[in-house]
């Protein structure tokens, strides 16, 4: 049983991404020990900056709950700053933890909901997902948790 002290704060590139964990977090009944926020930033390493801010806020502001872990929840993409994020996060000297879908938490979806087993390139998904394949299949879909 986690401790009734701890606070998890979550980062989040995208609105899908935020919706996901608030869903799996409600089903989970822990929403008051998380807090998730969508970010405006895209790039990991300004959701690292953003993270290790509102964690050492939230240790300097608030004695009686304050964050006890951080998570950072983006997209692999094709960010320069990817890889740099990673080994800046193991000096920050605070609990962070980089989770990343590559090459989109969309993508996954897709192939959980709607795609077939057939070997699918992330060009043609993208192109896809102009047509308007890609979205409404997560938000217009009740998301259930085996």
């Amino acid at each position: 049983m986690p401790n009734a002290l701890e606070r998890l704060l979550i980062i989040c590139e995208g609105e899908t991404e935020k919706e996901y964990l608030s869903a799996l977090a409600d089903q989970l009944a822990v929403m008051p020990r998380v807090s998730i926020r969508k970010t405006a930033a895209c790039a990991p390493m300004s959701l690292l900056e953003e993270a290790y801010k509102e964690y050492m806020w939230s240790n300097a502001t608030d004695k009686l709950f304050p964050f006890t872990e951080v998570w950072c929840v983006f997209d692999r993409d094709h960010h320069p700053s990817y890889d740099t994020t990673f080994e800046v996060a193991k000096t920050l000297g605070i609990p962070v933890h980089l989770c990343w879908t590559n090459p989109c938490i969309e993508f996954w979806f897709w192939l959980h909901y709607c795609g077939d087993k057939n070997h699918l390139k992330f060009d043609e998904f993208a192109a896809a997902s102009h047509k308007g394949i890609r979205h409404g299949f997560v938000r217009n879909r009740e998301v259930e948790f085996i």
